[in-house]
Formats: structure tokens, C-alpha cells, sequence
């Protein structure tokens, strides 16, 4: 049984054009790790995405991974099988190979999953995305991820996203279950959110004369910077709907 070897890698760029990406080796045994970034937090009540390309060098049998949004309290069980997760299963069968598949866990710990749909073929690069809206599905929310040009959707049953969830983390982690390595790696890789669905006061900006060139919120996220062409910075209050209702706060890396 080999070692967890998984983070940033500078050097290798399976997955994309020039030499930095995220991923390496993910076992499955054991108490579960993982390497992401601080997010949020965010909710089952905000729209959630993530897209880039992903190349599965390694896929052995009994060996899977996961990709997402999740909470980083829990120590001792992944969260795609304790709670508060939502994201990309990379794991199947051993005559179909890895799957890449919409998950979902609530804080409850209820699941929410398909059980087949796109394979990642090892050693073939394939774009990638994953969209959690809070307002599909009659308001119950919906999962689609979409890998190469196949997607599948998994739509919340009644009740589940009233059992909410915490996500604080977004990045990689493994599984417990006993088994064997996925080495797998992601490139081009953006991950946003939209915090809260918006409801009949929601607006977009406005105050600026000008297009708006860029925005930022402050590290507690309760206030909103924008700047525009019309040489004007301006700051808005986020916890106030009718003051940043349209806003987007996003976390995003590009490596």
C-alpha cells in the first residue's frame, strides 16, 4: 500500500498546456485527506460551479476519489459519506472503469447519487463541468455535471436541501474504504458561487456611470467592492439584498 501524494504539482502539466496543476495520488484506505481551498460558506441555498479539464493517469480497481465543495470540520469520514458535501464521484465498477458523476451529502448525512453515466478514459484529457442550482427542479435543486459532451443531472428529492449543508472547503479528497490509487489531475480549474437565490427584490448594481471593471468582496464577505470605467470605486453592503442582490462571490483559480 503506497502513500497519499496529492496537492499542487509545478512541474507536470498532464492536464493542460504549460506545467502547474492540481491532483497526484489519492488511496483509498484509511483516515481520509484532503488539499483544498478555503471557501464560503456556502449553502444548498447558493449556486455553485465548477469547470476545467481532468486526465485520470492511473484508475486501478477498488479506487476512487472525490472533487467538490465540502466542509473541512469533520476529521475522521469524507464528507461525500458523513455530510455536507457537493460535488464530482471519480470511482465504478471494476468492468466499467471510473465514472465521473454528480454527489451529494446533507448535513443529515442523506446521499444523493446516480449510478452511471460518463467514464473517464485514462490518459485522454476531457473539459469538464459541475453546476449545482439551488432553483431547478421545482425549486428542490439540481446537480449536472457534464464530462466531454456527456452530461447527466441528479435532481434533489423533496426535503433534501431543507436539510441543508456547510461547505467551507472546495478542492480533492479520498475515500476510506480499503482499496487501491487513482492518480489523477485537473487543470484550467474555476470554481464560483452565487450566494443565495435571488428572490423578487433581487437587482443587479447600480450608482456607476460607467461599465463596472471588476468587484471584490471583503474577506468577511460583508462588503462589496466595485470599481468602474466611470473612475469611481464604490462599496456596497452584501448582508443587504437590495445592496448587492445580483452580486457574485467567486473563488477561482487558473493554474
Amino acid at each position: 500500500m503506497g502513500s497519499h501524494d496529492f496537492g499542487f504539482s509545478g512541474k507536470t502539466n498532464y492536464a493542460g498546456g504549460k506545467p502547474g496543476e492540481v491532483g497526484g495520488d489519492l488511496w483509498r484506505s484509511g483516515k481520509y485527506g484532503y488539499y483544498a481551498d478555503r471557501v464560503g460558506p456556502l449553502t444548498l441555498d447558493d449556486r455553485l460551479e465548477a469547470s476545467g479539464k481532468v486526465v485520470l493517469k492511473v484508475g486501478a480497481p477498488d479506487s476512487d476519489m472525490y472533487i467538490g465543495w465540502f466542509s473541512g470540520a469533520g476529521k475522521e469520514d469524507p464528507p461525500a459519506e458523513s455530510g455536507n458535501f457537493v460535488g464530482v464521484h471519480v470511482g465504478g465498477p471494476t468492468r466499467v472503469g471510473h465514472y465521473f458523476l454528480p454527489k451529494f451529502a446533507t448535513a443529515k448525512g442523506m446521499e444523493g447519487k446516480v449510478d452511471q453515466g460518463p467514464v473517464l478514459t485514462p490518459g485522454k484529457v476531457f473539459a469538464w463541468s459541475l453546476v449545482y442550482d439551488p432553483a431547478a427542479n421545482g425549486g428542490q435543486g439540481e446537480m449536472r455535471v457534464t464530462l466531454g459532451k456527456e452530461t447527466v443531472r441528479l435532481g434533489l428529492k423533496p426535503g433534501q436541501k431543507a436539510q441543508g449543508a456547510s461547505l467551507d472547503r472546495f478542492g480533492l479528497f479520498t475515500s476510506t474504504a480499503g482499496g487501491q490509487l487513482v492518480r489523477i489531475f485537473l487543470d484550467d480549474l474555476e470554481y464560483t458561487a452565487l450566494r443565495g437565490e435571488p428572490g423578487p427584490a433581487a437587482r443587479t448594481l447600480e450608482g456607476h456611470s460607467g461599465s463596472v471593471l471588476a468587484v471584490a468582496f471583503s474577506p468577511d464577505g460583508k462588503v462589496l467592492a466595485s470599481s468602474s470605467r466611470d473612475k469611481t470605486v464604490k462599496l456596497w453592503d452584501a448582508t443587504d439584498r437590495h445592496g448587492a442582490a445580483d452580486a457574485h462571490r467567486s473563488h477561482r483559480r487558473r493554474l
